[in-house]
């Protein structure tokens, strides 16, 4: 046992970082890169990552319907972002209009694929700021990062990237 979780909390991107590589590993899958980043998840960067086939492991408050919300990380779960819709032509800049990016995200709150505005997911992910009252008090031992959410063994306001080409087939794991 690594010690990421107690309960199925994963409360620090590193040890999901941690995780993933682990993962991918055992999966025996190849051409895939991973990359810890911090903070600007709505960015130039990352929507030109995306563009280019990149998905992403984002932390977020998850409200009544899963979709993010700004609960101070009292409902954090996580969201893998595997498209990008870019509604119209941005001209120069991504960015220059938040309700023009929405991403395309599932979660283990729903079997039915999500679309939310990048900005919204960010706001969210930028929101984490601490562990739920309400699970610090029932009783169950969690894995909290040593400083709490904001920590840097955390990385606050961080996500995943993974970057290359998985394509699934039948009777086979994944391959290149």
């Amino acid at each position: 046992m690594e010690g990421y979780s107690n309960n199925g909390e994963m409360l620090s991107c590193k040890d999901m970082a941690k995780l993933a590589e682990k993962a991918i590993s055992l999966a025996e899958i190849e051409n895939v890169s991973y990359t810890l980043k911090k903070g600007g998840l709505f960015s130039h960067e990352t929507i030109h990552d995306l563009l280019n086939g990149a998905i992403l492991l984002v932390p977020y408050d998850a409200d009544f319907n899963h979709s993010p919300c700004l609960r101070h990380g009292h409902t954090a779960h996580w969201a893998l972002v595997c498209g990008v819709i870019i509604i119209e032509d941005p001209g120069e800049s991504y960015i220059s209009k938040p309700s023009n990016v929405y991403v395309l995200c599932r979660h283990g709150k729903s079997r039915f694929l999500a679309a939310w505005t990048l900005e919204e997911l960010h706001k969210s992910n930028m929101n984490l700021w601490e562990f739920s009252p309400k699970k610090a008090e029932d009783g169950l031992l969690y894995v909290v990062p040593e400083g709490g959410l904001r920590s840097k063994r955390s990385v606050p306001n961080g996500s995943e990237i993974m970057k290359g080409c998985l394509k699934y087939r039948a009777n086979k794991r994944f391959a290149t």
